[in-house]
């Protein structure tokens, strides 16, 4: 990303920042640009300031790579103006509202009000960010995109490859429907292949080297399951991955009325045996009896497993195995029973030293206002930093019939503690776009800069947090890059806080369907019994 201005003093002098073209040959023309993959071309022009009142103009945008100190010296040197944005060949002035003593955080979407016409004037001294700057060009904005795609009411898959066939707003077509089967189906199949072929040492398999993906990897994405048991309410689990055959990493426990989800997090929960394929946690974990859960809110709540099952529930071939031992003593009597116990916990249970597993951290997110004018707004606490989940407008479905999404759009914000100003700033991490399609939810947005520099100011006991458990997990995996070798983006995404971010997220997601889906469901009901009420 390259700065530019006009050398001539004569002339009004205009910033520009451009992006590195995708194509060789694209030129600046305008013309040029509509034809072609063209870099992106921000241009500012600041007018003369008429009063000390007037707004601040914040023309650089955060997401294109400038840091927040060129920014605040950016805003101290201009004392009002307007810019001038040319976007790909589309031109459109914005300005914000602003002033240089606000001047704490990069401006956001919100903070620019789209305009009709402006003057155009000398701009009176342009910055660069020198820290990020390599050979005249700055690198765009780290940005990691999850599209949600919800496979039915227990499964939802949160990855970075979108399909084409979802994104239409009825879903794929038939044909569509057919052919994904079938590539499915085929895909499986060469999946046993080279596994058998690799068993049998065939030197003919190709390697991954030789053929490398061309999408981003599964192992990027993420995969939320609700197991069903009846007459029960488990917990949400969150796996790395885009299966369940992931790591799992959280437990999200849902209550009453959206009022509060419980995050239970850390390396014990991919411990082997916590969870059981009905994807719950088992007896032989189970923390104790229902006080002292509530007193202990990292043990985890145990499900026995019982000798019938209803049709829906998990773990079907689980829980047929199990139902073999029909004469099998309660296993809630853990002293006496015998089936699926280990013998470290008998001798454990015997000597009255065994403490059952626990998860190293708990978060709340808590719904902070229910009845008031800003209903969408969720709280939660981490490493001594405010985070909230509320609803934007900001940002659109581009689609068709997009606009009847405007009040499904969040965004996560950090209440970071300002020395220069009273108030704390607010600093924009992610955001989350409803989707007007059937088969999508939506699309996340993490900005990894903005919360990589959050870690690194006024955080940094996650990355060290993430350095210390990645040690401790070389006993479970086959093979581990050391932390040194990894940027520091990557050793964000490995941390838990980045999964809390993930993890709140589909809470608020979730919560709001479930919303709008009650609401939906009592004003259906009311209008059938007025109906029923006025035939009768």
């Amino acid at each position: 990303m390259n700065l530019k201005t006009s050398s001539d003093v004569s002339e009004p002098r205009v910033c520009e920042i451009v992006t590195s073209p995708t194509v060789s040959d694209c030129s600046g023309d305008t013309q040029v640009e509509k034809t072609c993959e063209s870099p992106t071309k921000i241009s500012f022009s600041i007018p003369e300031p008429t009063s000390t009142d007037v707004p601040v103009t914040h023309d650089i945008f955060g997401r294109w790579g400038v840091s927040l100190e060129t920014f605040q010296a950016f805003a101290q040197e201009l004392d009002g103006g307007v810019g001038d944005m040319d976007y790909n060949g589309h031109r459109s002035v914005y300005r914000t509202m602003i002033t240089p003593a606000k001047a704490s955080r990069l401006p956001e979407e919100h903070d620019f009000i789209l305009m009709t016409h402006a003057p155009v004037f000398e701009l009176s001294e342009i910055l660069r960010d020198s820290e990020r700057e390599v050979d005249g060009v700055i690198p765009a904005a780290r940005i990691s995109t999850y599209h949600i795609y919800p496979k039915n009411a227990r499964h939802t898959i949160l990855t970075p490859n979108i399909d084409p066939s979802k994104e239409k707003i009825f879903g794929p077509s038939r044909k569509e429907a057919k052919e994904k089967r079938k590539a499915k189906k085929a895909k499986k199949h060469e999946e046993v292949k080279r596994k058998a072929n690799l068993e049998s040492g065939n030197d003919s398999v190709t390697s991954m080297e030789e053929n490398p993906p061309t999408e981003a990897s599964d192992e990027e994405g993420f995969f939320i399951h609700w197991p069903y048991l009846s007459f029960h309410c488990p917990p949400r689990v969150l796996y790395d991955g885009t299966s369940r055959a992931g790591t799992p990493k959280v437990l999200i426990h849902s209550d009453w009325f959206w009022k509060r989800w419980k995050l239970q997090l850390g390396p014990s929960i991919a411990k082997p045996g916590l969870l059981d394929p009905r994807g719950v946690v088992n007896w032989r974990s189970n923390g104790g009896e229902k006080k002292q859960l509530k007193a202990d809110d990292k043990l985890f709540k145990g499900y026995d497993v019982r000798t019938w099952r209803l049709w829906g529930e998990s773990g079907k071939e689980f829980v047929r195995s199990k139902a073999d031992f029909a004469d099998r003593q309660d296993e809630k009597n853990v002293e006496q029973s015998s089936v699926g116990l280990s013998e470290e916990k008998d001798a454990a249970l015997i000597t009255n030293t065994y403490s059952p597993p626990r998860a190293e951290e708990v978060v709340y997110l808590r719904w902070t206002s229910p009845f008031s004018r800003d209903p969408r707004r969720h709280h939660f606490r981490y490493a001594g930093i405010d985070f909230y989940w509320k609803g934007t407008s900001t940002v659109s479905d581009p689609r068709r019939l997009g606009k009847f999404c405007r009040y499904s759009h969040l965004k996560l914000v950090a209440l970071v503690p300002c020395t220069s100003c009273e108030t704390a700033r607010e600093v924009c991490l992610s955001k989350f776009t409803s989707s007007i399609g059937t088969c999508k939810a939506g699309r996340l947005d993490l900005f990894d800069d903005d919360i990589l520099r959050l870690v690194q100011e006024h955080m940094p006991s996650v990355l060290a947090q993430e350095v210390e458990e990645d040690k401790a997990g070389t006993e479970t995996r086959i093979e581990i890059e050391t932390p040194e070798s990894l940027d520091e983006t990557t050793r964000l995404k490995k941390t838990f806080f980045y999964r809390i971010i993930v993890s709140t997220a589909m809470c608020m997601i979730i919560g709001e369907y479930e919303k709008r889906k009650t609401i939906r469901d009592i004003i259906k009901g009311i209008i059938l019994e007025g109906a029923c009420g006025a035939a009768a």
